[in-house]
């Protein structure tokens, strides 16, 4: 069974509470979509505390969770888990969008002179607040996925003034070499 604090990474992923058996039948199908690896609907629930079970999860079956999430290894998913919350900036290497707070600020530096900060509105959702030397301009909505440091800036779908504009790819060479993540909370302050 998994912690607390691992589940809502999961179900931040996913978009909703995992509450019923249906929640279960959709998150299988969620998973294998975006790993294309399929863990059983029982496995699903013994793992989120639905079924008593004394079966220990097999590590191809914790590390596939892990890479739903948007990390590479169980183990670096359940150190993130742990360290979620505890600073104000935390710099990564990964990030699944849909894995944030409502409001959480996200910025991004690419090559040769570009930077980007969006506001993490819901799902794979963000608005950008500001870009400098880019194309991407304020108010701007976007479609972001994951963002990988190393990797380009792949927007699935750009929206500007209410018209769609397709996807969008920045910094194709040298991909992204910055992100930093700010709390909603501490923005607040």
């Amino acid at each position: 069974m998994i912690t607390d604090t691992e589940k809502a990474l999961i179900e931040q992923r996913f978009g909703r509470e995992i509450r019923y058996p249906a929640d279960v039948d959709a998150l299988h199908y969620d998973v294998l979509e975006a790993t294309g690896e399929s863990i059983s609907v029982n496995t699903l629930k013994r793992l989120l505390g639905m079924v008593t079970d004394v079966k220990q999860a097999r590590q191809f079956t914790l590390d596939t969770i892990a890479r739903y999430v948007g990390h590479d290894t169980w183990e670096a998913m359940t150190q993130f888990a742990k360290e979620k919350g505890n600073s104000d900036f935390e710099d990564v290497e990964s990030v699944v969008v849909a894995s944030l707070c409502e409001g959480d600020m996200i910025e991004l530096t690419y090559p040769p002179d570009r930077m980007v900060r969006m506001r993490h509105t819901r799902g794979d959702e963000c608005v950008v607040i500001e870009s400098v030397n880019g194309k991407l301009r304020e108010g701007d909505v976007v479609d972001v996925p994951h963002l990988v440091l190393g990797y380009p800036l792949y927007a699935q779908n750009v929206t500007r003034g209410g018209v769609a504009l397709g996807s969008f790819t920045a910094g194709k060479i040298g991909g992204i070499t910055g992100i930093r993540i700010t709390n909603a909370n501490d923005v607040k302050k």
